[in-house]
């Protein structure tokens, strides 16, 4: 995988292109992967600190005004670097562009494939044009390489819609390093979502574009991804991030406090709701105290009892529920 990961990106890169590779403590055969490679990429090992760290180590060495990234796993389609570089250029106001992407499963894992994958992530079934700004044709702002003839872009901003829902894939972005500044920071203390907070941070100061072609693909295979993370972990990194980005803002409070608050309120139930299952009565006691307004009352009794009442609780409820659905319990 990080050899196609590699390869997906040092046949698109030109001189003073730099290819960074941040190993985030792995314990498997990367070092020796790397090293096939030479003086082509910059290879630098880090303690096992989670994406966030890694990335953000990545930002912090990157040199050049445009920074991209790619998880280990995932590649660069042909063409993209070549394709928002000219973009970019051409539009020097963008704080970042994006483009969709496409979805392979391994071949044991049936070799499935999804094009402009994006959609099942927002679950937004609007047009960009109404997501967000008017369709323009990218040819009229560069030559526009063959394969990507009849592309159209939407500019806008996006800071609205990332409160309830991510819009940007890592992989597909261009980031403009100057104008991005502090906002180029990616979530530290989250098992996931952690580039959640940075495209959040980025829509804040500026305007973006989509571009409607894929640039990269997210390959599926039978280890753990990081995209498959537990419920509960989403809603625990949602819950720490929305206040650090859209909490801090005054501005946008003054609009919007009432759909922060209800965003808010809801992921902190989703990870109440975690909690209990696994019986952490006292941390979910701790997240109840947090939400403003009523709180159902069967999450406030089970997050009295003991923890192990509690988790054995749900347990039988759970078996219970599925047996009365089952023929047998509707016998």
């Amino acid at each position: 995988m990080l050899e196609r990961s590699i390869s997906s990106v040092l046949s698109q890169l030109e001189n003073n292109d730099e290819l960074i590779v941040v190993d985030d403590g792995s314990t498997d055969n990367t070092e020796n992967v790397i090293t096939k490679y030479g003086n082509r990429l910059r290879y630098i090992k880090i303690d096992n600190l989670g994406a966030g760290v890694a990335r953000n180590r990545g930002a912090k060495e990157a040199k050049n005004p445009l920074i991209a990234f790619i998880d280990s796993d995932d590649e660069w389609l042909p063409g993209k670097i070549k394709l928002q570089r000219a973009f970019m250029s051409a539009r020097q106001d963008l704080v970042f562009c994006f483009t969709n992407f496409s979805f392979k499963a391994a071949a044991e894992l049936g070799g499935n494939e999804k094009h402009f994958n994006l959609i099942s992530w927002t679950h937004d079934y609007r047009s960009w044009e109404e997501i967000l700004g008017n369709k323009q044709a990218v040819s009229s702002l560069i030559n526009v390489p063959s394969k990507f003839r009849d592309l159209y872009f939407y500019e806008g901003n996006l800071y609205l819609l990332q409160l309830k829902a991510s819009y940007v894939n890592v992989n597909t972005l261009m980031i403009r390093h100057h104008l991005a500044g502090d906002a180029l920071h990616f979530a530290e203390d989250t098992k996931t979502y952690e580039d959640w907070e940075c495209i959040g941070l980025l829509s804040r100061i500026g305007i973006c574009a989509y571009l409607d072609c894929e640039t990269a693909c997210q390959h599926s295979h039978g280890g753990a991804r990081l995209t498959d993370s537990h419920t509960t972990e989403c809603a625990d990194a949602r819950v720490k991030i929305l206040p650090r980005v859209w909490g801090s803002d005054e501005e946008f409070l003054q609009k919007h406090s009432e759909l922060y608050q209800q965003e808010l309120n809801s992921e902190r139930l989703k990870l109440i709701d975690g909690l209990l299952v696994r019986g952490e009565t006292e941390k979910a006691r701790i997240e109840l105290r947090q939400i403003k307004g009523q709180t159902p009352m069967l999450r406030n009794l089970l997050a009295i009892l003991p923890g192990s009442i509690t988790k054995n609780f749900i347990s039988l409820r759970r078996v219970l529920k599925t047996w009365t659905k089952s023929p047998k319990g509707n016998a």
